[in-house]
């Protein structure tokens, strides 16, 4: 799959672009944390994820250089390295986040 590639609907719980996540949705994201709702062990409400078209992380890892050998994208490296960014909704890079 193209990083890049849009996608009208949810590929797990098949909501369209702009439209909240249905429970249960293992694409999800909680957007305290940036891990997936569906497993996440916080002790917060989630907040209200909606489908943008694009699957959560990819195109950070993209942004990044972070890819695997067969181009997908390499999400642990990324859960690991980077920082979420609440108020923007996305991964960065920690020294992106600490402004160096």
């Amino acid at each position: 799959m193209d990083l890049g590639e849009f996608m009208e609907s949810c590929p797990d719980c098949a909501v369209p672009v702009d439209f909240e996540h249905l429970a249960g949705c293992g694409v999800a994201q909680c957007l305290v944390t940036g891990l997936r709702r569906r497993d996440c062990q916080g002790r917060h409400g989630c907040g209200e994820a909606r489908w943008s078209g694009k699957r959560p992380g990819w195109m950070e890892c993209a942004e990044f250089g972070w890819l695997q050998d067969a181009g997908f994208p390499d999400l642990n490296r990324l859960y690991r390295a980077a920082v979420w960014n609440r108020e923007m909704c996305r991964w960065m890079k920690q020294d992106e986040r600490l402004g160096e």
